[in-house]
């Protein structure tokens, strides 16, 4: 998502706004449906309420919650996008608005957003953009309830296996230095650091860690199915 930052991508093609892809801009949220911020999707993306680390009050009983077996995937429509934004609150002290998500599924070419489903019931969603060759994974969110389940893990192997489908040969993404078990998940997706941006997170001026990995070619996943299931 944008905000300030070098651009990661070899690509002089803008978006709506005139941003360069891969560009980041100031820390604040979309004004009017221009912009947004991704410092918080990636505070969002690498926090470790991201993790599959179970919540406090042990969630659900365990014989009535989603696996990654049994969960679908679909496209995000904007019908979708109250949802979302509930999951957002949920999940983040400084949610998306719905402008941003609207923006971003109608006028941003590069992005790509899908919805978890569980039992007709959207639980979780994650967005990547893709161009030229690399893949910017912008941010995943998971219901409180459905987390510890390895369900953040399913998330970001669905985007992995999207963007590989889509031919691109790399993906990127920021992680927080202190957040060791986020950068343990994204090792398991062969995942390195690559660079450090100095001060990136404006809350607490971390550091973070600019992680990337190598993008097999694979085939398409359950994400471009219109039904959702797998296959």
């Amino acid at each position: 998502m944008p905000g300030e930052r070098e651009n990661t991508f070899d690509c002089a093609t803008r978006l709506p706004d005139g941003r360069l892809p891969g560009r980041r801009l100031p820390d604040d949220h979309f004004s009017g449906g221009r912009r947004a911020d991704a410092r918080q999707a990636e505070d969002r993306l690498t926090d470790e309420r991201l993790t599959d680390e179970r919540p406090p009050d042990g969630g659900l009983a365990a014989a009535h919650l989603p696996t990654p077996e049994t969960v679908g995937f679909r496209r995000m429509t904007p019908e979708d996008i109250d949802t979302i934004v509930d999951i957002e609150k949920e999940c983040f002290t400084v949610p998306w608005t719905r402008d941003a998500f609207y923006n971003e599924l109608m006028y941003n070419q590069f992005a790509h957003y899908f919805v978890m489903l569980w039992q007709g019931d959207i639980i979780g969603y994650g967005g990547l953009w893709t161009i030229v060759d690399e893949a910017h994974v912008t941010n995943i969110g998971l219901r409180r309830a459905y987390r510890g389940r390895k369900l953040g893990e399913r998330l970001l192997a669905e985007l992995v296996a999207f963007a590989s489908s889509r031919g691109m040969k790399r993906m990127t993404l920021e992680v927080r230095i202190s957040n060791v078990p986020a950068q343990r998940l994204y090792e398991k997706f062969g995942f390195r650091v690559e660079g450090v941006r100095r001060g990136y997170y404006s809350d607490n001026g971390e550091d973070a860690l600019i992680m990337w990995t190598d993008l097999p070619a694979c085939g398409m996943p359950s994400a471009t199915r219109p039904d959702g299931q797998k296959g």
